[in-house]
């Protein structure tokens, strides 16, 4: 059976969500490797609204084809500052230039797990509330209303 064949057709992304921030990790895969022979990495840490209409507007600065690696939804827009501005900080022995980051090859695995850890323990996930529904929620509230119902009836019955 033949199939029809499709040119041109673009991969479909995922839907991203761009009512909260993003924080992105680009990675830059070059053809570079140092006298060692240890190809060389840049990765762009950063924070945006849409990571995948930021990675198009960056590429047309890089010359090397960018890669998005992670995407880390923050559910608080002041967070996503303050998460980027620490991650900067960490990863300051890699920086290279402003938000770009120069790792050998050999150590992108500890980078990544270090950012990955991070960000890991600094989310701001959104839990769900409590819900009031347990049997010692409805004791409590039952002794309350109970003891409040004698005060009332000592209160007006006093001799």
């Amino acid at each position: 059976m033949n199939y029809p064949i499709i040119i041109n057709q673009k991969p479909s992304l995922p839907v991203i969500d761009t009512e909260y921030d993003h924080i992105y990790i680009f990675v830059a895969d070059t053809n570079l490797y140092t006298i060692d022979g240890v190809k060389v990495k840049y990765c762009k840490i950063g924070k945006a609204k849409d990571p995948y209409k930021r990675v198009k507007e960056v590429q047309t600065g890089c010359p090397f084809p960018l890669t998005i690696y992670k995407i880390h939804t923050v559910y608080k827009h002041q967070n996503a500052y303050d998460i980027e501005a620490n991650l900067h900080q960490r990863m300051k022995k890699y920086r290279c230039s402003g938000e770009w980051f120069r790792i050998l090859e050999t150590d992108f695995e500890k980078f990544i797990s270090t950012i990955n850890s991070y960000l890991f323990h600094n989310s701001d996930i959104p839990r769900k509330k409590k819900i009031k529904h347990c049997p010692n929620y409805i004791k409590k509230a039952r002794a309350n209303k109970l003891k409040k119902a004698k005060r009332e009836y000592y209160a007006t019955h006093a001799s």
